[in-house]
């Protein structure tokens, strides 16, 4: 199998020396288009375990999704990171945790960061971020309480 995947690879690598000028169907360019296309999955990966998703009015930078563990808010704001609230009574919840994704290796991997709730102020805690995945983080939500 690896002689077949070094075969393939030799036969669509550009000559020595030169370089593809169009970026690979799938590859995302730049931060924000890979930011977007995480985003997009989870919400797919959601409905694919049968939760109900909502996409409310701002259609595309947020959804809904009802869990075992209650309603979870999901939000692009737009600015490079993703919000996740949990919601209580249907008011707009408690951010718990911001979701990104940051370039390693050639490649966009996602990564979460845990954050506390604070009379009038979020504040992100010392315990830095984490590298996870798109099923990982709907696993989790899934079995959450």
């Amino acid at each position: 199998m690896n002689l077949l995947r070094r075969t393939v690879a030799k036969a669509f690598s550009a000559p020595a020396g030169m370089s593809h000028l169009a970026v690979e169907p799938g590859t995302p360019r730049e931060h924000s288009e890979a930011l977007g296309r995480f985003f997009g999955s989870l919400g797919r990966a959601f409905e694919a375990r049968g939760c109900e998703s909502t996409r409310g009015g701002r259609a595309g930078v947020e959804f809904r999704v009802e869990t075992p563990g209650g309603a979870v808010l999901f939000r692009n704001g737009l600015h490079g990171m993703v919000s996740v609230r949990k919601l209580v009574d249907e008011e707009r919840g408690t951010v718990v945790e911001l979701l990104g994704v940051q370039r390693l290796r050639d490649e966009y991997i996602p990564i979460r960061k845990a954050v506390a709730d604070e009379p009038g102020r979020v504040s992100v805690r010392a315990a830095g971020f984490s590298y996870t995945s798109v099923n990982e983080l709907v696993e989790e939500y899934m079995e959450a309480n």
